[in-house]
């Protein structure tokens, strides 16, 4: 049995078979000449299924960017969708695209977007980076402090760097949407319309500062395809890019803000005071 429900740019599909169970929710960023596609398999799904719902909805939308995030190694280890090649991966999701030159850059932007996303804390140095899970350092702050100490430091930290997050979103899409004019008018309806789509989504959240971030999203639907297509010296590409590397800068200036001010609660009694990186 095949069950299929539609909603705002995207819906779900639920496959019940003797082979086992896939529920598979899907999101794309537009519809005509598809820029980008999510989707999301639930924990108990089979593998074999999911790949199968996940290869027929890329063969659906032929989207330029995919990104899949599951449970089972089986399904974010494949190396190839379709068209589409893996690109980057991490303990929850893989990101798979058309052939493109510009990795690095297609890289760094998965990355931070992903770090950014989640709250995590993410450790600079030099060019190298690390990124540690946002629940583990807290999870360590609240044993080492007192309710009312883990509260403060809590509340301080979701301020300065989920704000960061939230206001990426926003110079995204302003950036985005000034440099349109660098596109074809063939090129430049798909963004139209995944910006446009971003854009209500975001505006929903009614947050102050720590309102949810739709980050990852944005990169996905619009920098990353931007990247593919037209390559990263386009300007339309630089616009964007050049406004997502000075958030991040912010974000990773925040980071290293928090992680320099409480390194002595962090550090002490811990039998790993370096925080082995989480990905």
């Amino acid at each position: 049995m095949i069950q299929h429900e539609q909603t705002d740019n995207g819906g779900s599909v639920t496959v019940k078979s003797s082979q086992g169970l896939a529920s598979v929710s899907y999101l794309y960023s537009n519809s005509e000449s598809t820029l980008s596609l999510w989707c999301s398999a639930s924990d108990a799904s089979t593998p074999k299924l999911v790949n199968a719902v996940v290869e027929s909805l890329t063969e659906r939308f032929s989207p330029t960017v995919l990104c899949v995030s599951a449970k089972h190694t089986e399904t974010r280890y494949t190396p190839k969708v379709h068209s589409l090649f893996k690109c980057w991966s991490n303990p929850h999701q893989s990101v798979y695209a058309e052939a493109f030159n510009s990795r690095d850059m297609f890289n760094r932007i998965c990355s931070l977007s992903y770090a950014m996303h989640n709250t995590d804390i993410v450790k600079v140095t030099g060019e190298d980076m690390k990124f540690y899970e946002y629940r583990a350092v807290m999870n360590d702050l609240r044993k080492k402090t007192t309710p009312f100490e883990f509260l403060s430091i809590k509340e301080e930290c979701d301020y300065s760097i989920k704000s960061t997050s939230a206001a990426c979103v926003d110079a995204l899409l302003r950036s985005a949407t000034a440099a349109l004019d660098c596109l074809t008018q063939r090129q430049q309806q798909p963004f139209r319309e995944a910006l446009a789509a971003l854009a209500l989504r975001q505006s929903r959240e009614r947050g102050f500062d720590t309102k949810y971030s739709y980050i990852q999203e944005a990169t996905t639907a619009i920098l990353l395809p931007a990247v593919v297509r037209l390559g990263s010296a386009h300007p339309f590409t630089q616009n964007i890019f050049s406004e997502f590397s000075a958030a991040a800068s912010e974000y990773t200036g925040a980071c290293t803000e928090f992680i320099s001010e409480y390194s002595e609660i962090l550090d002490s009694n811990s039998s790993n005071p370096d925080y082995p990186p989480t990905y």
